[in-house]
């Protein structure tokens, strides 16, 4: 009795997690859509949308003159950082996710399903930066969308998804 219950207990517990996984993602393009695609290119509006979420929390922002950082906490491992200013990074909004299996063919599979829904032509981009193995993803008239594994992190599990207003 208890192999004939193992195997439709597994395949029910591969399938919450598939499920999950999905949920969680379109989760990302959601927060993604609502609040870096939404300021138009204005991270400033981000900024303030990101502040005034139930969903984002424990807002951080540093930086100094032109330059500012901001951080936030979300649910389930995804969370979300707007750079304006820097030195070392072009201006940017990024939903972060973390804890990812495996996070290239997440970023391939998420930019060619956010190309698609876009009606873009889907791109990919070499290394560089926080992003060594490249990114995948597509412009846009106000910026370019780009998914990409984190590769200078802490941890090799992390996948953002940036626009990078033009």
């Amino acid at each position: 009795m208890m192999k004939k219950l193992a195997l439709p207990l597994l395949a029910a517990t591969v399938l919450a997690t598939a499920a999950h996984a999905d949920e969680r993602e379109a989760a990302a393009i959601s927060a993604f859509e609502s609040y870096c695609l939404a300021s138009g290119g204005d991270l400033g509006k981000a900024i303030e949308a990101l502040d005034a979420s139930d969903t984002f929390e424990d807002g951080r922002k540093s930086g100094s003159g032109s330059f500012v950082y901001a951080s936030y906490l979300g649910p389930d491992g995804i969370n979300a950082s707007v750079v304006i200013g820097g030195s070392m990074s072009d201006d940017k909004c990024s939903i972060i996710l973390q804890n990812v299996a495996d996070p290239m063919a997440l970023a391939d599979q998420m930019s060619l399903d956010m190309a698609k829904a876009a009606g873009a032509e889907p791109m990919k981009w070499e290394g560089f930066g926080d992003y060594g193995k490249g990114a995948y993803g597509y412009q846009r008239d106000d910026g370019d969308v780009l998914v990409a594994p984190m590769t200078t992190g802490i941890s090799n599990d992390i996948v953002h998804i940036n626009f990078y207003p033009t």
